[in-house]
């Protein structure tokens, strides 16, 4: 390859190349006047360019002819007629060896010029849908505490905080009921359920449009708030309960299981 055709038609890393290779073929100990020949045939079937591709290099069993045939005088086309008419078949192994060295070796620097192969892998993710939930106190709570009397009267107090939450996604609604038993003291009559109130009061949601129901008494399963969402919601709030005491009720601690429920 003339050192012309090797500017035009490489950039500076392709001449840091051209630099590698004469390195090697020094080393090696390939002539100068053969060193390009070789460079042709085995480059331009590596990486090859329009003005290397229009010159029709040489096939590599001939410029390997050549080598062996200028570096032990013996004609070219002699030694391509009768490749075994070689003078000296040591001196040709030789000769030969360095050939092949020369050769690998450009072909580690066309293979190190290429462009880098890609691979393209697809990353994906899922999210599941999850269920429909209701929590409210474990615990037992305090509606507070007030005299015994003659006459009815009625305690109220705050029950907790109450949490809907809805993870199914989409569009969806739901509906919160309560329902009690009596609240019932050590001895003596129990106030009966008919006689519990529930009031949701106000509703902090998220994703939802929440609305309060008041249920007068939890004899019975009873709506208490309900819910229209677009996504994964939760609504939640802090419901007062109250008690309806009848008269002359003997002195005492009274209780009763509240239940909620979602659907």
């Amino acid at each position: 390859m003339s050192p012309s055709r090797e500017r035009h038609g490489t950039s500076g890393h392709t001449n840091a190349s051209s630099v590698t290779r004469r390195s090697l073929a020094a080393v090696i100990g390939i002539p100068d006047k053969i060193r390009g020949e070789a460079i042709k045939a085995f480059v331009v079937a590596a990486a090859p360019t329009e003005a290397l591709a229009a010159e029709q290099p040489q096939a590599p069993t001939e410029v390997m002819l050549k080598i062996v045939a200028q570096e032990t005088g013996q004609d070219a086309d002699e030694s391509s007629a009768n490749p075994l008419s070689i003078p000296d078949p040591k001196e040709g192994h030789i000769h030969m060896r360095k050939f092949l060295l020369f050769a690998s070796a450009i072909g580690v620097l066309a293979a190190a010029t290429a462009l880098p192969a890609g691979a393209d892998t697809t990353a994906t993710f899922t999210l599941t849908a999850g269920g429909l939930s209701i929590s409210a106190p474990t615990g037992s709570v305090s509606l507070g505490s007030q005299p015994a009397s003659t006459s009815a009267s009625t305690i109220s107090g705050p029950l907790g905080a109450v949490t809907v939450s809805d993870q199914r996604g989409g569009v969806t609604t739901w509906t919160a009921s309560v329902i009690s038993t009596a609240f019932t003291p050590s001895s003596g009559p129990a106030v009966p359920a008919s006689n519990i109130s529930y009031a949701a009061g106000s509703v902090t949601a998220s994703g939802v449009v929440p609305t309060a129901v008041p249920a007068p008494n939890l004899t019975g399963v009873s709506t208490v708030a309900t819910g229209a969402s677009t996504g994964i919601s939760s609504a939640s709030w802090n419901p007062t309960i109250s008690v309806l005491v009848p008269a002359n009720y003997a002195p005492g601690v009274y209780s009763a299981t509240i239940t909620h429920s979602v659907a």
